[in-house]
């Protein structure tokens, strides 16, 4: 299973010059399932600093009690069912045609199993970060903590 981390403010503690154009970052971690990853410890993610922001001057340091904000996005399952859903919702001859489902029902079509969201909940939590919010589609939890208290356990960011 894929999992993606955006990252809705850059988490490296450095800072860097304001000519760099600082765009959200999307990176994925290949594991078949979440619960192993609770158990490893530190999960590394590759690829997940853009080149701009990689090749950055360094400016300074984030203070460490800055508080940061971010998103954990899930894939979405069931592509194929749901490009199908897509162009049926969208085709005047289709029996469903604009009839759209609700979040609840997108969750169980589509979004994550409850199992694989309800373990990214838990690993955000076990790694010291709050969780701000969670969705009824299960695509996305967002959660916060400090420089510091990101950076004084394993979570690997």
């Amino acid at each position: 299973m894929k999992i993606f981390l955006l990252l809705l403010l850059v988490i490296c503690c450095p800072v860097y010059s304001s000519e760099v154009s600082l765009t959200p970052v999307i990176s994925p971690i290949q594991t078949p399932s979440l619960t192993p990853a609770l158990k490893t410890g530190r999960q590394l993610l590759p690829g997940h600093v853009i080149k701009e922001l990689a090749t950055a001057p360094l400016v300074g340091d984030v203070p460490v009690t800055m508080m940061l904000h971010i998103g954990i996005g899930l894939p979405m399952r069931n592509e194929e069912e749901y490009k199908k859903l897509f162009d049926s919702l969208y085709d005047p001859n289709s029996p469903i045609y604009r009839k759209f489902i609700g979040p609840e029902e997108y969750g169980e079509k589509f979004g994550a199993s409850k199992e694989d969201y309800q373990a990214v909940i838990d690993f955000a939590q076990l790694h010291g970060l709050k969780v701000t919010n969670t969705f009824k589609n299960r695509l996305l939890v967002s959660a916060e903590g400090t420089v510091s208290d990101i950076l004084s356990r394993p979570v690997g960011l």
